[in-house]
């Protein structure tokens, strides 16, 4: 994916997962290699990391926010590559809290507090808003005259 490759690019971190994706079996060998094969010798044995650690996939978000305001982009692309290290924060820190991960020597939703990391695509002039500038949905009725400076995440 793009995230991937820039990610790769950028913090000198290498897909394994999709180097080895399209592995061709080799008429050499008896029992064919696959890609779950080696997921098992590179993460169980040489002790490869499963995915990003949280603090790697907020300092992606920084990365990715500046890239995307020199470059002008506030388009659906910054969208996706958001959305993608959204996903891979979510699984470190699940990781973390099952104890796979050693924990982040950080707080992760405090971050998100103090700084603007979430992109918000179309919600007008600003599209990088912390935490507490949004809320997942707003009410589909509120009582008349009542408004949120908060805005909604549903894209």
């Amino acid at each position: 994916s793009e995230t991937s490759a820039r990610l790769s690019e950028d913090h000198g971190k290498h897909n394994l997962s999709e180097a080895y994706a399209d592995l061709a079996p080799n008429e050499k060998i008896v029992e064919p290699v696959t890609p779950e094969m080696l997921r098992g010798y590179f993460v169980d044995w040489l002790g490869v990391a499963e995915g990003l650690g949280p603090e790697e996939c907020i300092e992606a978000l920084r990365s990715l926010k500046d890239v995307a305001a020199k470059e002008g982009r506030d388009d659906y692309s910054v969208l996706a590559a958001a959305g993608e290290l959204y996903c891979e924060l979510a699984h470190a820190v699940f990781r973390c809290r099952a104890g796979e991960l050693a924990a982040p020597g950080l707080d992760v939703a405090e971050v998100f507090r103090r700084e603007p990391l979430i992109f918000a695509w179309g919600v007008g002039s600003r599209s990088w808003l912390t935490a507490d500038q949004c809320v997942w949905a707003l009410p589909d009725e509120a009582p008349e005259g009542w408004s949120s400076q908060r805005r909604p995440l549903d894209v």
